[in-house]
């Protein structure tokens, strides 16, 4: 096998899932044998260890002069990641020894979509949406963007810029017993990611509510009675209490 490694090894991030990799041949009398190509390797980690994770990329060596400078794409890899990159010789015998590790990171990209949404006390006017960090940021998280209109009328629609902490924001100021559509993005350096879309219905307007009925005394004592009725309408919303006169 190939005694020594290539050499003059340089990475260049060209995306956010590629980099580019330059070397140079080992001396052509460390190679013992037949040259038949080149092992790319970009470790995630250190490549001395048993514990990476490794995308590799086979190059042929080149004829039209063995001695030159070659270069390859390495793709397939992880977003705004650190990695370890190597090169080896190899010959029918095997795998010569590795150059030294170039780290780089490939470059910042727009997140994935947010984790979840939901939303939360529900009423006429208002509504509270919330919703958990992106599983991919693919760069350094930003803020978040919520958009939100009435269903079907695109001429509606309001946006708000929150700050990368946020992740939950009160909503007021909405139409009763109406369908809103709300979208929910994360946002770094590069741009805004795909939104995560939900659909929910303001509640109905309260009104005042209506008298009970079927007022009843019974079980009198020297200084008390107990008092049965049945609850009217409630106007849509929750009764808080109740007033005994």
């Amino acid at each position: 096998v190939p005694e020594a490694p290539p050499s003059l090894v340089r990475v260049q991030a060209i995306n956010s899932t590629a980099v580019e990799v330059w070397w140079e041949p080992p001396n052509p009398q460390k190679i013992n044998g037949i040259n038949q190509g080149y092992k790319l390797q970009a470790w995630i980690g250190d490549p001395s260890t048993s514990e990476h994770d490794e995308v590799s990329l086979t190059v042929p060596p080149s004829l039209m002069d063995p001695l030159a400078e070659q270069s390859a794409v390495v793709g397939g890899l992880d977003k705004f990641t650190e990695y370890n990159v190597t090169v080896l010789c190899f010959t029918d015998p095997g795998d010569g020894r590795r150059s030294p590790p170039v780290t780089i990171r490939t470059d910042e990209d727009v997140p994935a979509e947010v984790g979840s949404l939901h939303f939360d006390d529900v009423s006429d006017r208002a509504v509270k949406v919330l919703w958990t960090p992106p599983k991919q940021v693919n760069g350094v998280l930003r803020g978040y963007q919520l958009r939100y209109s009435v269903k079907d009328r695109p001429e509606t629609l309001l946006t708000r810029n929150l700050t990368k902490d946020t992740l939950s924001v009160m909503v007021e100021h909405l139409q009763a017993t109406t369908h809103y559509r709300f979208e929910v993005s994360a946002w770094t350096t590069v741009g805004v990611g795909p939104p995560r879309v939900a659909t929910i219905q303001s509640g109905i307007e309260p009104v005042l509510p209506e008298p009970p009925t079927r007022l009843a005394v019974s079980n009198i004592e020297a200084f008390s009675v107990v008092l049965q009725f049945t609850p009217g309408f409630d106007g849509n919303s929750s009764i808080t209490r109740w007033t005994v006169e």
